[in-house]
């Protein structure tokens, strides 16, 4: 019989883990301010995007697998802790292209 975490713990571990990275990626720099929320807010919306996409593959060998809410976590931060930074060098090199 087997048994498998529902969607509703594996974004409940993406945000825990969204909030952590994000924490984790700006150190004693967050002043909490409209800006650092508005971050948090995206960094934490992605991360639970990515675990979705993540967990909805069906009949697929999927490359990164999550199964359950510690995978979740671990999804969660890795998005929010390197998501912006990837993201800003991406948007910083597309500029210098045009």
């Amino acid at each position: 019989m087997p048994v498998k975490a529902s969607l509703s713990s594996i974004t409940l571990g993406a945000f825990v883990g969204g909030i952590a990275g994000w924490i984790t990626s700006k150190g004693e720099a967050a002043s909490f301010n409209l800006t650092d929320w508005v971050s948090l807010s995206v960094s934490v919306v992605f991360s639970m995007m990515a675990v979705v996409l993540f967990a909805r593959k069906k009949d697929v060998q999927p490359i990164i697998a999550v199964e359950d809410i510690w995978g979740g976590i671990a999804i969660g931060f890795l998005v929010a802790y390197s998501g912006p930074k990837a993201l800003q060098k991406l948007l910083a090199t597309s500029g210098q292209i045009g």
